[in-house]
């Protein structure tokens, strides 16, 4: 890419940082601290992971029939609204109160991935830049699961903790919009570069659905891993696991797009599907800091590569609908990200354990990977 290229790829992944690195997984590593301190408990952290999902799910149903012409509109109210709705929290009371507010910010984290994508990938018409774009989300997770430890051995409790994301996202996120404001011009649809991995094998419905399963199987591991960890290793260790989570998160949109490339999509989604499954699966079998470890870096390794993947396809084939496929698919992902925190504390009521909502998590990941290798036409 161009210098100028770089640069709109650049503020687009900030967008994500805030909107989605910040806006929905900044949840995760506050939540162990929340429930050791008794300020949330696990059936009031599943309701408030489920609102924020069916936050997503809305604000992408809302974003169905937006043109790449409103991304930068998008764009902005993502960033006023995740900051507002995070630094609220500060505020947090009553549990009603608290599963409203993530409700909301996950309207803005929808909004934040169908505008930053659309900005970027249709209106700038910047598909190169993919694996930029999406890596915006593991850096938000990175820091801001560092800026929760940071806040923690300052002695900061959970009320503080949200009030100092929300005001980095806004000290972070306004100057990127401004940015994002001098570099406004678009490309016409003739002129938009196409020149995507070939996705033409590919049936819409069965992307949407693989992309629905993806969704259940990540977030389970998303939502209680840090969790997970604090009652065997501790809540400083489960963070800066969360953190290595975001590390691979990054790194995982090249190294896929790399794959992709010498693999083809349908191949890809597959690999990644499997090795995602078994991250999923890890702390079943391991609960040491090395299987914690391992399953995060398998696990972000993988959920924003296999959105990379996915994403490219959806360009291909996005003349095929008309609607926003990319806002069809995130509608898709927000209903298995709602289903996965319910389901799971369903199993936990009964088990009291998080295992067996670890392994049909991974099954849901292993069925998406089966799918994806009948994704042709017709099939």
């Amino acid at each position: 890419m161009n210098s100028p290229a770089y640069k709109s790829a650049v503020y687009a992944a900030l967008i994500l940082a805030i909107g989605m690195g910040f806006g929905r997984f900044c949840f995760t590593g506050i939540f162990p601290v929340m429930v050791d301190e008794g300020s949330l408990t696990l059936a009031g952290g599943a309701y408030a992971a489920s609102a924020n999902y069916a936050g997503y799910l809305l604000g992408a149903l809302l974003a169905i029939n937006t043109r790449p012409d409103d991304s930068f509109k998008l764009c902005l109210y993502s960033i006023l609204g995740t900051a507002l709705t995070i630094a609220f929290l500060a505020l947090y009371k009553n549990v009603w109160f608290f599963i409203a507010m993530r409700g909301l910010s996950g309207v803005f984290s929808a909004t934040a991935m169908v505008g930053a994508s659309s900005w970027l990938l249709q209106y700038k018409g910047n598909n190169r830049a993919s694996p930029v774009l999406y890596a915006g989300i593991g850096f938000g997770i990175l820091v801001s699961a560092e800026l929760i430890a940071i806040g923690q051995h300052f002695g900061l409790d959970s009320a503080k903790l949200w009030f100092f994301l929300g005001g980095m996202g806004l000290l972070v996120g306004m100057p990127c919009i401004l940015l994002m404001k001098v570099d406004s011009a678009g490309k016409t649809a003739g002129e938009i570069y196409t020149d995507v991995h070939s996705a033409e094998e590919f049936d819409k419905w069965k992307l949407v659905l693989i992309y629905g399963l993806a969704g259940f199987g990540y977030i389970i591991t998303a939502t209680y891993l840090p969790l997970v960890i604090k009652d065997d290793l501790g809540i400083a260790i489960g963070i800066h696991v969360w953190a290595v989570f975001g590390l691979g998160a990054m790194f995982s949109c090249f190294f896929w797009h790399w794959v992709q490339a010498r693999l083809g999509s349908k191949n890809s989604l597959f690999v990644n599907l499997i090795v995602q499954s078994i991250g999923v699966a890890l702390p079943i079998f391991s609960q040491t800091l090395t299987g914690y470890l391992c399953s995060a870096l398998l696990v972000g390794g993988t959920f924003m590569g296999f959105v990379t993947i996915a994403k490219s396809i959806a360009l291909q084939i996005s003349h095929e609908v008309r609607v926003n496929l990319m806002a069809i698919m995130t509608t898709s992902f927000g209903i298995g990200q709602i289903a996965g925190p319910l389901v799971t504390n369903e199993i936990y009521d009964v088990s009291k354990s998080f295992s067996l909502s670890f392994l049909v998590a991974s099954m849901a990941l292993i069925i998406a990977a089966v799918i994806s290798v009948k994704a042709n036409r017709n099939i």
